[in-house]
């Protein structure tokens, strides 16, 4: 199985790379709109939505808000620095009033914020530095590696049950340490690059 998951994570990655490299960036916001979208589409069966009508008038929302962000750019600093500040008041939400998670407009909300800033989040970042990029992909699956490894191992303490039921505190260490370890050796190896 873990043999499985690390062929289809290689084969994955090239697709990636190949995305980020050889896409401009209005293609690749296209590209990832597409993938947002059905990533939408998943998030209206966690949001309990099992109306095509109701499926389709949410992603129909989700693909204006995308054009929108598009379109108005040039204030997307400012767009992703109040959705990040909205972002952290539905986690704190989460973690505090368990209650609220349940209800379909909390989901759906959420789930607007979430796709919509982390879109414009990597488009931004394409336009800027693809590098960088790849660099953010790879920060985020060894903390996903380094909490499921260390999770399996030593995972005793829920972290927050209400919302991921899976999730330790160990494995959250163990995803900190390894992107710990990751950020101080590319900290070295940028202040040796000539370049």
């Amino acid at each position: 199985m873990l043999k499985q998951r690390v062929a289809t994570a290689f084969v994955l990655f090239l697709l990636f790379l190949i995305l980020v490299f050889w896409l401009p960036t209005v293609w690749f916001a296209g590209v990832l709109g597409l993938i947002v979208l059905g990533a939408g589409l998943e998030w209206t069966g966690l949001a309990g939505i099992h109306s095509h009508y109701h499926r389709g008038l949410w992603l129909g929302a989700i693909a204006v808000g995308l054009v929108l962000t598009w379109v108005f750019r040039p204030w997307s600093m400012p767009l992703l620095i109040a959705t990040g500040v909205l972002w952290w008041a539905i986690v704190v939400c989460g973690l505090l009033v368990s209650g609220r998670t349940e209800s379909v407009g909390f989901r759906l909300l959420s789930g607007i914020v979430i796709l919509l800033s982390t879109w414009s989040s990597l488009v931004f970042l394409h336009g800027a530095n693809q590098r960088w990029l790849v660099t953010l992909f790879i920060i985020v699956w060894l903390a996903d590696i380094g909490a499921y490894f260390a999770g399996r191992r030593w995972g005793r303490h829920k972290l927050a049950p209400n919302i991921s039921p899976g999730k330790t505190i160990e494995g959250m260490v163990g995803g900190i340490v390894i992107v710990a370890s990751f950020a101080v050796a590319m900290a070295v190896w940028f202040d040796h690059d000539p370049s």
